[in-house]
């Protein structure tokens, strides 16, 4: 089994990402975030470095409280 260290970073692969990008295109279905291919590749680009858990997690808390999809920054200071 393996154990995880204190500070090890687990970064969001593309394909969690797409979890997280559906999330939010569902949560706000009349905006255009993340409507093309390039958008879509710059926004993981701009977020791969998180922990997936986390990032799922405040796009999640993010959407039960704002009526508007959120930025990228947003996400990174949840």
């Amino acid at each position: 089994m393996y154990s995880f260290s204190l500070g090890e970073v687990f970064s969001v692969t593309k394909q969690e990402f797409a979890v997280i990008a559906v999330a939010i295109k569902a949560a706000y279905p009349a905006s255009k975030v993340m409507a093309d291919e390039a958008s879509m590749k710059f926004w993981y680009q701009m977020l791969q470095d998180l922990d997936y858990k986390i990032t799922e997690n405040a796009v999640m808390e993010y959407t039960t409280t704002h009526t508007f999809p959120p930025s990228i920054a947003e996400i990174r200071q949840l």
